[in-house]
């Protein structure tokens, strides 16, 4: 944490923003951008397997040790090879459909839906840790854990506390945030004082006589000479 310049008040400073929906709002634009690429290199990769399977194991098993290992995809059966294809292209879009819920979430501040996000993801983290570990059971060359592999989990524990750092804003509502200028250099800041337990009860203070109108022998009651809060 830091203090803002000018100001007495601290702000997390996180790796692309000031605050965790700033934060959120990024790391779900790069989701996005990373799921629609990959999408596209699977697209790529699953064509060349069913249609160039020579060119699929020149270009993409020989030539690249980190997917020799990949080679038991040519001796599928039709049928096997459409169930992996199809489980792939699905898998891409719906990483893409996730990070756009991230995205829509963060933006509209729905506490809901970034819990539910952060539970599939959660889930689908955990069980990717299961496939690898499963993958270096099996694989001969035990290539699945590398620097890629670990840069990519180290990122999604990164995001997932992310996200809950901002559910948890959300839920205690200590944070506001100031639309178009919670992200910038000066970040602004406003303070949301606390709900108070019981509404404020207001009284008034007034002098009243008996009488009136011109001989009334009293005085006009006058209303509200002061306002107080009890």
């Amino acid at each position: 944490t830091m203090a803002a310049p000018g100001t007495d008040y601290e702000t997390k400073i996180y790796c692309c923003s000031n605050t965790t929906k700033a934060e959120s709002k990024i790391l779900a634009s790069f989701d996005i951008f990373c799921s629609v690429l990959f999408l596209l290199y699977s697209t790529w990769f699953c064509e060349l397997l069913k249609n160039r399977p020579e060119e699929f194991k020149n270009t993409t098993i020989y030539d690249n040790s980190t997917l020799r290992d990949f080679h038991f995809l040519l001796d599928l059966e039709d049928q096997q090879q459409n169930f992996f294809v199809a489980g792939l292209l699905v898998w891409c879009g719906w990483n893409v459909a996730l990070g756009g819920t991230l995205l829509f979430a963060a933006e509209k501040e729905k506490q809901g839906l970034l819990k539910v996000w952060f539970g599939i993801t959660l889930l689908e983290v955990l069980f990717g840790v299961f496939l690898v570990v499963l993958a270096l059971w099996n694989m001969k060359r035990r290539v699945l854990i590398s620097t890629t592999t670990i840069m990519v989990y180290l990122y999604k524990w990164y995001e997932l506390w992310i996200v809950m750092g901002l559910i948890r804003d959300l839920h205690s509502g200590s944070t506001v945030f100031a639309k178009g200028i919670d992200d910038g250099p000066n970040p602004a800041f406003v303070i949301e004082s606390p709900t108070p337990e019981h509404d404020p009860v207001y009284t008034i203070e007034g002098q009243g006589g008996t009488g009136s109108g011109p001989g009334g022998g009293g005085s006009t009651p006058k209303c509200s000479d002061a306002l107080e809060k009890t």
